[in-house]
C-alpha cells in the first residue's frame, strides 16, 4: 500500500477544523506551525497539482525561531531614525505578527496582509497597503517583489534584507539590498 506523506502549511493541508484552529493558536505565540497530512496511493503532482480530498491528518510540527539577542535593540535605533520596518514573509500571517511584535515593530491589526488578500485588491489598493501595512504574511517571491516595487513608486527609499534565493527578484527591486552572510549565495 502506497502512502503520501505532504508537509505544510496548516490552512492548506488540514482537513479539521480543531486542528486548524490549534496551528493558529500556536501561530499567535510565535510558533511557526508545519502540518503533516497523509494520503492512501502515490501522487504525481506533475500531473495533478490538486491536493487529493482523502487526507489524513497526522499532526503538527512545531518550531521555535529565537529573536537574535541584539534583534529589539536593532529595530529600536532603526525606529528612531524614522526608518520603517515591514516584515515580509512566506510564513504565516499569525507567525510573522507574532515574531514581529516580539522584535518591537508596532504591528496594528490592519497593518497585516496575507497574500490572498493582496491579490484581491486593485493597483491603488495595493499601492496603499504596501506603504501602509506592517506585516506581510504567506507571500510569494513574485508578491514580495511587487510589494517592494509598489513601495518605491509611492516614492519610499526602501532597503530590502533578505537570506534567500526568492528574495533576489524583491532585491533587484530595492534602492538597497542587503544579503543576509549566511543566506543563499546567489542571494
Amino acid at each position: 500500500l502506497d502512502v503520501t506523506i505532504m508537509v505544510g502549511a496548516p490552512e492548506i493541508l488540514l482537513t479539521d477544523s480543531d486542528l486548524l484552529e490549534k496551528s493558529k493558536q500556536y501561530a499567535r505565540q510565535g510558533l511557526r506551525a508545519i502540518a503533516i497530512v497523509t494520503s492512501e496511493g502515490s501522487i504525481e503532482l506533475e500531473k495533478n497539482p490538486t491536493l487529493p480530498t482523502q487526507r489524513r491528518d497526522r499532526g503538527l510540527v512545531l518550531l521555535e525561531d529565537s529573536l537574535r539577542p541584539d534583534a529589539i535593540a536593532t529595530i529600536a535605533d532603526l525606529q528612531n531614525q524614522n526608518i520603517r520596518i515591514k516584515v515580509i514573509s512566506g510564513d504565516s500571517v499569525e507567525t510573522v505578527t507574532s515574531i514581529a511584535r516580539q522584535a518591537g515593530i508596532a504591528v496594528p491589526d490592519d497593518a497585516v496582509f496575507t497574500q490572498a488578500t493582496l491579490e484581491a485588491m486593485d493597483k491603488n489598493t495595493f499601492s496603499r497597503a504596501a506603504a501602509s501595512g506592517s506585516v506581510f504574511g504567506r507571500i510569494v517571491p513574485e508578491m514580495k517583489r511587487r510589494l517592494i516595487s509598489a513601495m518605491v513608486k509611492r516614492g519610499g527609499y526602501v532597503g530590502m534584507v533578505g537570506d534567500g534565493v526568492n528574495d533576489v527578484p524583491a532585491f533587484k527591486e530595492a534602492q538597497l539590498a542587503i544579503a543576509m552572510n549566511d543566506g543563499a549565495q546567489i542571494s
